[in-house]
This record gives structure tokens, sequence and C-alpha cells, in this order.
């Protein structure tokens, strides 16, 4: 299955750490995710996205991901995000990909201000990186 990321997963050295060496590497394309809003969740520096007529997300597309990479991926959103299909709109095509998007389940708990990759990059990138590095040993 391909995926949407639109928040740390953009990284390309937490997509690497986070889904293993082989579908880590595997290039991605860039995406737009329409009718959605990518929001700080209260309490942590990543994201999610809730629903929001007229907005627009961005993000990139990854590869068919393989079942071992699959699941570290749903091990990594963890019980805060479901695995929902939506259609993405993908540089040089008319008509959108169908591809896996994790919305809130019922244990997010999205804020009102808004989550930016730059800033996330700027302020919480290094943390991240320690935190998955150490978990992943």
């Amino acid at each position: 299955m391909r995926f949407f990321f639109y928040g740390t997963l953009r990284d390309p050295e937490i997509r690497l750490l986070v889904l293993g060496p082989g579908d880590g590497a595997l290039p991605v394309i860039s995406g737009i995710l329409r009718h959605w809003r990518c929001v700080q969740m209260i309490g942590v520096p990543y994201p999610v996205i809730v629903p929001s007529r007229g907005s627009t997300v961005q993000g990139c597309v990854s590869a068919d991901l393989g079942q071992p990479a699959a699941a570290r991926l749903l091990r990594y959103e963890g019980v805060e995000y479901r695995v929902r299909t939506c259609p993405v709109y993908v540089e040089a095509q008319q008509e959108p990909l169908s591809v896996g998007v994790f919305t809130p389940s019922p244990r997010a708990r999205p804020s009102s201000r808004l989550w930016v990759f730059e800033d996330w990059a700027r302020k919480e990138r290094s943390a991240t990186l320690r935190r998955i590095r150490m978990t992943t040993k």
C-alpha cells in the first residue's frame, strides 16, 4: 500500500529509521490532500489532520510498502491515528491516487493551531531523531 506522509515522515532520515533501509530509501513524490488541515496535536510536537473544507495539506506519497515496513509504520503512528484511504493529488497527474492516510482516532487530541513542517524541522527534528533511534535499538 502507498501512504501519504504529512508530518514527521516527510523527513527522509526519519522515514529511513521508521520504515527500514529498504522501504525507507524508496523515492517519494509530492502530494496534496484536499479538504483537510494539518494542526498541532495537544501536548506533543507532531501533527494530526482534521477535516476542513477548502483547506489543503502538503506532503509526500510513498511507493508501495512491503508488509514489514507497513507494520513498522503502524507501530510508529500508534493509537492516536487510524489508516483511511483518501484521494491524494500528485504532481503531473490529473486524477488523484487512492492512498493510506493517517487520520485521527478517537484518542487523538488536535488543537486549533496550524502545524508547519519547517517550524517542526527547526525546533523538534533533532529530538525526534534521538527518540526514534533510542526506540529502534
